[in-house]
């Protein structure tokens, strides 16, 4: 089978850096992009762009594997359909020296852990030592964060299994405000190459 105009321009583009995520229904990610509007500009969510996603399993990966990876990933939604999310609270993550993350945080479920120890065994033979900045889509002139290369080349090691912390982040500052969030919702797996500050910026999986 040829490969599609997609599938031909991913494999010639080099390391690319992505991220299995859930992702949120558009009613959740339209609160998500709301409560980001609220916070410092730092990071600004959309619906198209930087989009909203609790995170599975980032790596950066060679361009002709991605097209195995969307190939791979294609096959388990068909057999996993939805996830169930249940949301917990909104809570800042701190940093030594860094502006604060806002994050929601969603409930690490037996399903959800279940699902992500899987996603990071199927993933775990494609994952590259080194990730150029090139792996990024970066707007004109921007400089990528230091913790953009962090959590991709360390998201194996430190953020799977028992260390896997689910949740939406919704940007830099300070939470408060309206919280509008409902207990739970239903999510979708998608993948996704990054941006700076890890944001989902090109959808490549349905």
């Amino acid at each position: 089978m040829r490969p599609t105009p997609e599938e031909e321009r991913l494999l010639c583009s080099g390391p690319l850096a992505l991220d299995v995520v859930l992702l949120p229904p558009p009613e959740i990610r339209q609160l998500c992009i709301e409560y980001s509007s609220r916070l410092n500009g730092r990071l600004l969510l959309g619906e198209k762009d930087r989009v909203p996603h609790c995170s599975l399993f980032m790596l950066c990966a060679a361009s002709e594997a991605a097209v195995a990876i969307r190939a791979l990933l294609t096959s388990f939604v068909v057999r996993m359909g939805r996830v169930e999310c249940f949301i917990e609270c909104i809570q800042a993550f701190r940093r030594k020296g860094c502006d604060p993350l806002v994050h929601l945080l969603i409930v690490k479920s037996p399903s959800i852990l279940e699902l992500q120890l899987e996603i990071a065994r199927l993933l775990e033979p494609y994952v590259l030592d080194l990730c150029p900045d090139s792996a990024f889509v970066l707007d004109a002139g921007e400089a990528l964060s230091e913790s953009s290369h962090s959590w991709v080349l360390n998201f194996g090691e430190c953020s799977s299994g028992d260390r896997y912390e689910p949740h939406i982040t919704l940007g830099y500052g300070e939470p408060g405000g309206e919280y509008a969030f409902p207990g739970s919702f239903q999510a979708e797996l998608a993948l996704y190459r990054l941006g700076n500050h890890c944001s989902c910026r090109r959808r490549l999986l349905l």
